[in-house]
């Protein structure tokens, strides 16, 4: 459906907001209800609060395009526990989205999601390989943040090993 186009709606949104700005090491943010910081180079902590929006899913993937851009790759921590809903129209969106991104490696790992919450964030990735997308994004529901960084610390340390074989360089 053109409504999910990024030469629309998502070109002019980012540029009248500035959510393509860089997402500096160590900064928070508020997009939307929801926290945002990039913890460190590589990864994105996002404590999610109430309803996701179009607008909160432009702004959190414009901060781990930046995060890709400088490091190869990012990893998402996110906690879910707080929130409410993914509108239908917002799981299309972002699945349009992410598929528009390609081939890339990301691995995300969301805690505090209910059973509903996970049969959605599965649905969403799940409906962006159907699309044609060939990227590497591994997922995970642990039951603590702290197994999360554990898990996203592994993640980390297969991306860049991953990288670093001489096949990988002429990508």
């Amino acid at each position: 459906m053109q409504a999910y186009a990024r030469s629309s709606f998502a070109e002019r949104f980012c540029c009248a907001t500035g959510y393509d700005e860089p997402v500096e090491i160590g900064s928070t943010r508020l997009v939307g209800r929801h926290q945002v910081t990039r913890a460190v180079a590589d990864r994105l902590e996002i404590r999610v609060r109430g309803e996701i929006s179009n607008e909160d899913v432009l702004q959190i993937l414009a901060a781990l395009r930046h995060i890709r851009s400088e490091c190869g790759y990012s990893l998402t921590l996110a906690d879910v526990t707080e929130m409410d809903s993914i509108p239908p129209e917002t799981r299309k969106f972002a699945a349009a989205e992410m598929k528009r991104d390609g081939e890339y490696m990301s691995a995300v790992a969301i805690c505090g999601a209910s059973l509903i919450t996970r049969g959605l964030i599965t649905l969403i990735l799940r409906a962006v390989s159907l699309l044609g997308s060939n990227a590497r994004r591994p997922l995970s529901f642990p039951g603590s943040w702290q197994a999360g960084l554990e898990w996203l610390t592994r993640q980390s340390v297969e991306f860049q090993r991953r990288m670093s074989e001489p096949s990988s360089k002429s990508r």
